[in-house]
């Protein structure tokens, strides 16, 4: 089953030791066919930065870890085309990578933003974009959803590809390999807004991650409209009603006040120990129409 490496894990106050088997196969089906053959007592791992954190948290590492980092193909950024041409980013590709790359600094500045506002540069040299995926409400993913990102994956027969938005809702087990981000649609103005607020240390939730990207033709008409919203421990989800309520719409005060009133509607996320569900709606409703009114402005 290719290379093992164990190690002896020192415990933390709440964690007993425990000796974890790190498995380094050499393709994404042996990796596959590892994780499958050691069944729940295993893992994937890619940077393990988040892995790091909950065990800091008192969780035991698993018995078998199936590392992903000797996989070539897995790491790296280029273009590619399809249906269309894409910004193809290997699942393997670290945070900082993703910063340092031009092509993402210069045509995806929500993406580029989202990443930057993930912990610490130490982190974001250790930490994978298919971990921050993975997670399921890595600050990454509310940017990816408004660029209308796509996903490849390995379901242990097939390379399947689809939206971001669609793979967050499924519940089979996959094995994430690259992330695709469409060329960019040709507008006479747009908006590019990405924020976050709330704690910034490690892979703690935001308290609100907001991201909008808003093209408009001549006559100041939304062409296109992705909004995303996430924040706590929800998961994050474009408003798809508003999206389909703005096309075709200038921004004007009556359009800016039903897109307020329908964040309530279709944002719903629940109340944790730091805030509650309604102080988020507000928090994503003003961000979204703040950004909507300076973007008038402009």
């Amino acid at each position: 089953m290719g290379k093992e490496v164990n190690e002896l894990l020192t415990p933390t106050s709440t964690a007993s030791t425990l000796t974890t088997t790190v498995h380094l196969p050499g393709t994404v089906e042996e990796a596959w066919d590892m994780k499958k053959a050691l069944g729940g007592s295993s893992e994937y791992i890619a940077g393990g930065t988040l892995m790091q954190l909950q065990r800091e948290q008192g969780k035991q590492f698993p018995a078998h870890l199936v590392s992903l980092e000797r996989i070539k193909g897995l790491k790296g950024i280029e273009k590619i085309y399809t249906d269309r041409g894409f910004l193809r980013i290997g699942a393997m590709t670290t945070l900082s990578e993703c910063l340092k790359d031009r092509l993402i600094s210069d045509s995806y500045s929500i993406f580029y933003k989202a990443v930057k506002e993930v912990a610490s540069t130490a982190v974001r040299n250790r930490a994978t974009i298919s971990g921050n995926i993975c997670y399921g409400i890595g600050d990454t993913i509310p940017g990816l959803l408004a660029l209308d990102a796509r996903v490849s994956w390995y379901d242990g027969a097939y390379i399947q590809t689809d939206s971001l938005e669609n793979y967050l809702m499924k519940k089979e087990d996959t094995l994430l390999l690259s992330i695709l981000l469409p060329e960019r649609t040709k507008a006479v103005r747009e908006l590019n807004f990405y924020r976050k607020v709330g704690r910034r240390e490690s892979f703690i939730p935001s308290l609100v991650t907001t991201s909008i990207y808003h093209c408009q033709n001549i006559e100041n008409e939304a062409t296109v409209a992705r909004i995303a919203v996430g924040g706590g421990t929800n998961k994050p989800l474009r408003l798809i009603k508003i999206e389909e309520y703005l096309i075709g719409k200038k921004l004007t005060e009556r359009v800016l006040t039903e897109i307020y009133q329908q964040v309530f509607t279709e944002f719903n996320p629940a109340s944790d120990p730091f805030v509650s569900g309604d102080y988020r709606k507000t928090t994503a409703a003003n961000l979204i129409c703040s950004a909507f009114v300076q973007f008038q402005e402009e």
